[in-house]
């Protein structure tokens, strides 16, 4: 069975119960079949570390843009929190749920569906819930589009039905990442460019960053129809400043 890492600032009581009572309903219990990880509080990130991150970040961005929150940052270092946790593991693949996460498809479902999976050898990233898939031609005039990608990063179907490589999308909800691919992302990330679910599809050739003798492409891939979804708690990256 694939480890589960649930991600949970300690503050968010209710969010660690929906998420124990959702797993439970799936049959599966805390400690036996996944751990909850004390996340990052952007809160408790300096400001001194804040503007550094925002200045080294601007240096690459061509227009004004917002900086990022605290909550941004914060979420970022809980997910690269939870790439650690599998190295440290040795964990071959994991399930990694954010605390405001649903089932839409049950686990066992999704058990069933990644047993088809013929690329589940040299996989790095799976994403089980995303939003607005291929930003780059549905939002072209975005500064993040503008910005990162020359050329035009899009969804592909596989020869597998229940799985496609996707393009840039939002959402970093609940993925699965193989041993390989956190230790890809945990070396992209010693420098943050953007918030975390623009980064990590910023890991190829078409972004304008990517350095390919440095770092190793993130092969990603999307379920084509979406396992899991947020379960409507306000959103703490944008909450927390």
């Amino acid at each position: 069975m694939i480890p589960i890492l649930v991600l949970n600032l300690p503050c968010a009581k209710d969010r660690k119960e929906h998420m124990i009572n959702i797993l439970s309903d799936q049959g599966l219990i805390e400690e036996t079949h996944y751990t909850i990880l004390k996340g990052v509080d952007g809160r408790d990130i300096s400001q001194e570390e804040v503007d550094r991150i925002n200045k080294t970040r601007m240096k690459y961005y061509k227009e004004k843009t917002r900086p990022m929150t605290r909550g941004q940052i914060g979420c970022i270092k809980s997910h690269l929190l939870a790439y650690k946790t599998i190295i440290e593991n040795g964990y071959e693949e994991c399930m990694i749920l954010e605390d405001d996460t649903s089932f839409v498809k049950s686990f066992s479902d999704i058990m069933i569906i990644m047993s088809t999976f013929t690329d589940r050898d040299s996989y790095d990233y799976l994403l089980l819930h995303r939003e607005v898939s291929d930003m780059c031609l549905k939002a072209k005039n975005w500064s993040i589009v503008k910005n990162w990608f020359k050329t035009p990063y899009i969804d592909k179907p596989t020869k597998n039905p229940h799985f496609l490589t996707p393009g840039l999308c939002m959402g970093t909800n609940a993925q699965i990442v193989s041993l390989r691919g956190a230790k890809k992302l945990l070396e992209w990330f010693k420098t943050i460019y953007d918030p975390m679910d623009i980064q990590i599809h910023m890991m190829n050739s078409h972004c304008s960053v990517f350095d390919s003798n440095r770092y190793k492409p993130l092969r990603s891939y999307a379920l084509s129809e979406v396992a899991m979804k947020p379960a409507g708690f306000p959103s703490s990256t944008m909450t927390i400043r």
